[in-house]
């Protein structure tokens, strides 16, 4: 039994859920904050790599599906199937909810199409159950070439900085100061 193998907790299927609760936690926090926030530009909603043609898998919302997915799966490979559906079903419930999720289902807000390249902010799209398989390859093989874990702090903070700048959030502070 390796190192890695003696860290996995006795049941990580409390862990996979309480990371997926943080994860939700975290969006919901973000909706209700853009709710109340009307001219606010979502950032993660902008092609962050790659031409139009990929404005569905690499905006900044399908980087952190890729992310989180190969977070998950760096630490718990033996899941890969459970964290599969897991994906699979957030997005149906995404899909079911219709463009507006039940905490915000009072929003008003619209997506500003001159600078994004959304129509609704919460949609379950294909293109992110592409991107959380391709995060778990990804995590998998990191995990299989002894990468560190702290490549995944660094792919979020990276994320967060290129829609920002993307966005022109950066740059319209940067001209204020």
């Amino acid at each position: 039994m390796s190192d890695r193998d003696k860290t996995v907790p006795k049941n990580p299927y409390i862990i996979i859920g309480s990371l997926c609760i943080i994860a939700v936690a975290f969006i919901i926090i973000y909706g209700i904050w853009r709710c109340k926030n009307e001219k606010f530009v979502d950032p993660l909603t902008f092609t962050l790599i790659g031409g139009p043609e990929m404005k569905d898998f690499t905006d900044g919302w399908g980087l952190i599906h890729f992310t989180f997915y190969a977070l998950l799966t760096y630490f718990f490979p033996q899941y890969y199937l459970q964290i599969f559906f897991v994906g699979v079903g957030w997005e149906v419930i995404e899909s079911m909810s219709k463009g507006k999720p039940f905490y915000v289902s009072s929003c008003n807000v619209t997506i500003n199409t001159d600078h994004s390249d959304f129509t609704e902010w919460w949609s379950g799209r294909w293109q992110d159950i592409v991107m959380n398989t391709l995060g778990q390859l990804f995590g998998y093989s990191l995990r299989k070439l002894g990468v560190s874990w702290i490549i995944f702090p660094i792919m979020y903070v990276s994320i967060f900085v290129a829609a920002f700048f993307k966005a022109g959030i950066i740059q319209e502070y940067l001209n204020k100061n």
